[in-house]
């Protein structure tokens, strides 16, 4: 079963039970960004959880794109693209068929 989610700006503070549950199953998550000339992008793309766990799909440094899983605090697991964000528009995905397959990508 396909379940498809799409997110526009201001979609803020749904808790768990009103997002889409991706526990234990295959993801993908695609973005579509602009990077402006001469400016640093930093910040969250989509992310869900709290205090004590979740995951993000963010942008760090201005360039590196990255997925990053917290697990109560006790794991960590991060992937990074191997593409940079470079100025103009992008789509920015993350695969995750199994933990082992994880990538991040940049179009």
């Amino acid at each position: 079963m396909v379940v498809i989610l799409t997110l526009a700006e201001g979609m803020v503070g749904m808790s768990e039970n009103v997002f889409i549950n991706i526990k234990n199953r295959p993801i993908t998550l695609t973005a579509e960004v602009e990077n402006t000339a001469g400016k640093t992008a930093n910040g969250i793309l989509i992310a869900q959880g709290g205090r004590f766990g979740g995951w993000a799909l963010y942008v760090k440094d201005g360039v590196r794109t990255a997925y990053d899983y917290n697990f109560l605090g006790m794991q960590r697991f991060t992937v990074y693209a191997n593409q940079k964000l470079t100025p103009g528009r992008h789509t920015v995905k993350f695969d995750l068929p199994t933990m082992e397959g994880a990538s991040v990508k940049v179009v």
